[in-house]
């Protein structure tokens, strides 16, 4: 890889290890002509998986989730990662630490999103297995708020967002009929009965807003709180529900896509970026291209950009803008979060 590589310590609980940072120009990603640099926030030997990405409301982070079951947060070059959140009372650090075996997340827990409310510093978790779960500012173990809606139990909790007007906790079941250790087994079929909920802090009910989902993951509310979107990945769309207004309670296809969207975040400004893989057979091989697609309320798309270079056939989950323009990217597939900075 080009660039130049410092070793720069990390911590994990308290057990200080060497950390590698590497820096690449990675020359325009977007349009307009702006160049930028591609850096990377190694984690800890053993631990994959930083599906999502966020930043607490002082700004703090990157909080990651990883494939052993743990949210960890980073606290710069000099401290590293430690131990922030978990989700399940069965954990234990012998068994799960740095496991990546499908078969213990139901034991383990596995955080596959999370998303913080800017008043109160909680952190609201959904994990593919043990369902929808809150901690507060200072971590440990997450409360488990819900494990299913209308009787039907949740089978893969995958995306989550907080609305930041009303406190509403809007999140997905990505199926009612697999789990997530499903997707890489022989003959694995999606389908569409994914849904799309809310839940209300205030009354500790879980509404379902939208079913039939073709694997439902985003979703993100909207700046002012008057629609949620929320991604198919099989569909290659992203629907916006109505939760406000004279549509309040409609749906309808904001913007259809060229690959797979994953998971939606809002960005400072109110637009929207999706991760988005798209998949090419070429010489009967499926490559995975990576891309970046930020989009407004109104379904137009603003920006685009390949990841290829840096996360060449491998799909990535979520691209998190931070206040400062810089992007994280994080992916279910690498040891990694990919940063560009401006």
């Amino acid at each position: 890889m080009r660039g130049v590589t410092t070793n720069l310590p990390w911590v994990v609980g308290r057990v200080v290890f060497g950390y590698r940072v590497t820096r690449d120009n990675v020359g325009c990603w977007f349009s307009g002509g702006v160049c930028s640099t591609f850096s990377k926030i190694q984690l800890p030997p053993t631990l994959t998986g930083p599906e999502s990405v966020a930043f607490d409301p002082r700004g703090g982070g990157p909080y990651i989730v990883v494939t052993d079951g743990r949210v960890l947060k980073w606290l710069g070059p000099n401290a590293g990662f430690i131990d922030f959140a978990t989700t399940s009372t069965q954990r234990t650090k012998q068994l799960c630490d740095g496991t990546k075996n499908p078969d213990l997340g139901p034991i383990c827990g596995r955080p596959l999103g999370f998303s913080f409310n800017s008043i109160s510093g909680d952190l609201y978790i959904a994990d593919a297995y043990l369902g929808l779960h809150v901690v507060g500012p200072n971590g440990g173990l997450a409360t488990r708020l819900a494990t299913g809606a209308e009787g039907v139990p949740f089978r893969l909790v995958n995306g989550i967002d907080v609305d930041q007007i009303t406190g509403s906790v809007y999140f997905t079941d990505s199926s009612t009929t697999f789990e997530l250790r499903n997707i890489t087994q022989p003959n694995f079929v999606p389908d569409s009965t994914g849904r799309l909920m809310r839940y209300d802090p205030r009354t500790k009910e879980v509404k379902v807003l939208l079913r039939g989902l073709f694997v439902a993951v985003g979703p993100a509310a909207s700046l002012d709180g008057s629609f949620v979107v929320v991604s198919e990945l099989f569909a290659k769309r992203i629907i916006r529900f109505w939760v406000a207004g004279l549509k309040r309670g409609t749906s309808d296809i904001l913007l259809n896509l060229p690959g797979n969207p994953n998971k939606i975040k809002r960005t400072p400004l109110g637009d929207f970026w999706v991760a988005v893989n798209i998949m090419n057979n070429q010489q009967g091989r499926l490559i995975t291209y990576p891309q970046g697609f930020r989009f407004n309320a109104y379904g137009n798309v603003l920006r685009n950009f390949g990841l290829q270079e840096q996360y060449f056939n491998t799909s990535i989950n979520v691209i998190q803008e931070q206040l400062s323009g810089s992007l994280y990217v994080g992916s279910r597939d690498v040891d990694f979060v990919g940063v560009y900075g401006n």
